[in-house]
């Protein structure tokens, strides 16, 4: 509508737009592989209700094309001579602001240029040199984080964050036993040794508890106490558990074994110590993430970027303990006891990346599907565990495995272009290996072909 009705006039607002369009596709992409794109980045609707389905490498194709015609047309030399209609409150991003908008699409191109890095290392060079080469760089501080605000912090009623109304209905979002051991196995302390059973440390009392562990998340302590007025009433006593995948026995009634959500429903005031409530933001994309992916640019092509693997992640697990405002001394204590930090004193770039990895899985939490995305793609972090009882697949995933792909909606059932050789266990593109062997376990990925 933008370009039809004065494509001047209207010239940021459109390449705006298609920013956000490459973005919301990506995900659409990930989480799907082959998708019907073609018509609607055209402009047009199609002519039958059965469309046909772009190849996830040809939606690929897309997105960069997408992004780099947005990011060189809303470059100030190329705008028109004309003044600009600004967005403003209808931009809920941004409001309107395209340098924000520059540099958050630098730092989608980037994500994606490193998505496609296994299977087509050529193109992911090419487009990452382009996305750290723009003069508008990448993400520069928390204000430039991609985030999802919801309207009650506005309008009394509004929308709500989903996680604070998940928890509402009796702690339905938990923690999972993969954070917590991430949470639990970063900083050692000096004398701390893996579980022999487990090869993973399951106590607190072993390690520096990274400090968003408690920011996000109960002790295990019963609903009606975390529901108490005017605070929750928690069991310090307790550590913090996660739940295995595939566990039945959840909810409310469970809430004394496992960790909810730390959230407190009596107020929309941000407080540090109750991440969670009905008025706080769920973040999309971050600068934490824009330091994590620079960093692992930097492992890759360390001629594209002027400082280093180590110190890049360094400022990533500092910018997403500032985004929690975490105490100052927590997180440098945390962080001056990483154990992975020894990988960057002569490491293979293998261990280096899954130090890199794990702290981006981490900090990227909430956004499942990025974390999922990164999961299926470096095969990090290596806390993956099969479910215990099943995964409910239908037999499309096997036991020993995880998810690769959502199948398509039952709605495209009719739809004769609907590809019909891929279900839930099914790689997508990029994905060029499986993240866990036929029994359930762990296997050293090959992430630098």
């Amino acid at each position: 509508t933008f370009y039809f009705c004065n494509k001047d006039y209207y010239h940021t607002a459109f390449y705006i737009t298609r920013i956000y369009y490459a973005f919301l596709l990506s995900m659409q992409t990930d989480t799907y592989g082959d998708i019907p794109v073609a018509y609607y980045v055209k402009g047009a609707m199609p002519p039958e209700e059965n469309v046909a389905y772009t190849p996830q490498k040809e939606v690929y194709n897309i997105l960069f094309q997408l992004l780099d015609q947005a990011i060189t047309a809303l470059h100030q030399e190329n705008l028109p001579a004309v003044s600009q209609y600004d967005l403003g409150d209808h931009d809920k991003c941004y409001g309107g602001d395209v340098d924000k908008w520059r540099r958050f699409a630098n730092t989608l191109r980037l994500r994606l240029a490193l998505r496609v890095s296994n299977v087509d290392p050529a193109l992911a060079r090419t487009q990452a040199q382009a996305a750290l080469a723009d003069h508008a760089g990448l993400m520069q501080s928390q204000d430039d984080n991609m985030k999802q605000t919801p309207k009650r912090q506005y309008i009394a009623g509004g929308n709500e964050n989903i996680y604070a109304l998940l928890f509402s209905w009796t702690g339905n979002a938990v923690l999972s036993k993969e954070m917590e051991r991430a949470y639990k196995n970063q900083a050692l302390k000096e004398d701390a040794a893996p579980d022999a059973t487990t090869t993973f440390n399951e106590n607190s009392a072993n390690c520096y508890l990274d400090p968003r562990c408690e920011v996000l998340w109960f002790r295990p302590t019963p609903f009606d106490s975390l529901t108490a007025s005017p605070l929750p009433i928690e069991n310090p006593k307790r550590d913090f558990n996660g739940v295995m995948n595939g566990e039945t026995n959840v909810g409310g009634s469970y809430l004394n074994r496992y960790s909810a959500n730390r959230c407190m429903l009596s107020s929309d005031a941000m407080n540090k110590n109750y991440w969670w409530n009905l008025a706080r933001e769920i973040v999309w994309m971050g600068y934490a993430e824009s330091l994590f992916l620079k960093a692992e640019a930097a492992l890759r092509w360390p001629s594209l970027v002027d400082e280093t693997p180590e110190s890049l992640y360094l400022k990533g697990i500092k910018a997403s303990m500032d985004y929690y405002e975490i105490d100052s001394d927590k997180a440098r204590e945390y962080i001056s006891h990483l154990d992975g930090v020894k990988a960057f004193a002569g490491g293979s770039k293998e261990e280096q990346l899954e130090q890199i990895i794990t702290q981006k899985w981490i900090a990227v939490f909430p956004n499942g599907n990025e974390g999922w995305a990164e999961v299926r793609r470096t095969d990090y972090p290596r806390y993956l565990l099969a479910p215990v009882n099943g995964n409910n697949s239908n037999g499309e995933v096997g036991a020993g495995k995880l998810i690769k792909r959502i199948n398509y909606p039952n709605s495209e059932s009719r739809n004769p272009n609907k590809p019909g050789d891929v279900n839930q266990g099914s790689r997508v593109w990029w994905d060029v290996a499986d993240t866990m062997s036929d029994n359930g376990q762990w296997h050293t990925p090959d992430n630098f072909r």
